[in-house]
């Protein structure tokens, strides 16, 4: 699970990679309407709005999306989650990591 401030270092990275500042990041979000607050939520480590999400899903994989999604217990999320389409691999270590802590709660 990704929480808030992992999230932000991630956005950090992939801005990185793409060799982007998170300026133009803000830009290329304001183009579409409002940018959801992102240096506010950005200086308090918090998750951005769905709607924001939505529009940073180019920087992300489905998998990565996931997770972040996963991190946050507000249920927009959980619903925002459910039409991604995380790899077999995801999907089998988060299987594993349930059974796992299953069998620790038993014992």
């Amino acid at each position: 699970m990704i929480q808030g401030e992992d999230f932000w270092n991630l956005i950090e990275h992939k801005l990185l990679e793409r060799k982007m500042s998170f300026g133009e990041l803000s830009i290329k979000i304001l183009k579409n309407g409002n940018d959801g607050q992102i240096y506010d939520k950005r200086a308090k480590n918090l998750y951005p709005s769905i709607k924001t999400l939505k529009r940073l899903s180019f920087l992300f994989t489905d998998d990565e999306l996931y997770l972040i999604c996963r991190g946050n217990e507000k249920s927009g999320y959980d619903n925002y989650a459910l039409t991604l389409h995380p790899s077999k691999e995801l999907i089998q270590k988060q299987r594993l990591r349930r059974k796992l802590q299953r069998a620790i709660s038993f014992l």
